[in-house]
């Protein structure tokens, strides 16, 4: 079992701009509204009130799990949540499918909360524990094309 979390998001706003000068040719620039990456990190400590990983086994391989339903309906008290777009099709809980370019949303109850594509992932951590709502039954995932795609996640429980 983790003894501490660490975790980190960085983000980089991009504008593309084409010029006559550059005979017609595009390029990238950071958005001058930001003018620069924006991102932070933390870490938080687990010792002596974390009980499992939901998602994972000791083995390290994950356990995937598909779009077009609650991530897991029976946990609750999360100290953190990590959910990731695996790029692939689900063909079973530890074997991946065929590559996808789909995205599936997630939503919290009935707000849509994200959009995720191929590798793209979010964390949401409960640092001091006082987000009692960060429920995984609470988490619903829709794809959005015809098949089921491959989600890994783990969900720290308390």
């Amino acid at each position: 079992m983790a003894d501490s979390v660490n975790f980190a998001v960085s983000i980089t706003p991009i504008e593309e701009l084409t010029t006559a000068e550059s005979g017609g040719g595009t390029f990238n620039v950071l958005w001058p509204g930001t003018a620069k990456s924006l991102g932070g990190s933390g870490a938080y400590d687990l010792t002596g009130g974390h009980e499992d990983n939901i998602g994972y086994g000791g083995s390290g391989v994950p356990a995937y799990v598909t779009t077009g339903g609650a991530i897991n309906a029976n946990s609750s008290e999360l100290r953190g949540l990590f959910i990731k777009h695996t790029g692939y099709l689900y063909s079973s809980p530890t074997v991946l499918g065929a590559a996808t370019t789909d995205n599936f949303s997630i939503t919290v109850g009935a707000v849509l909360i994200a959009d995720l594509g191929p590798g793209q992932a979010i964390f949401l951590p409960n640092d001091g524990g006082a987000a009692n709502g960060l429920v995984t039954s609470a988490f619903t995932t829709t794809k959005s094309g015809s098949s089921e795609i491959a989600i890994e996640f783990l969900a720290i429980k308390l």
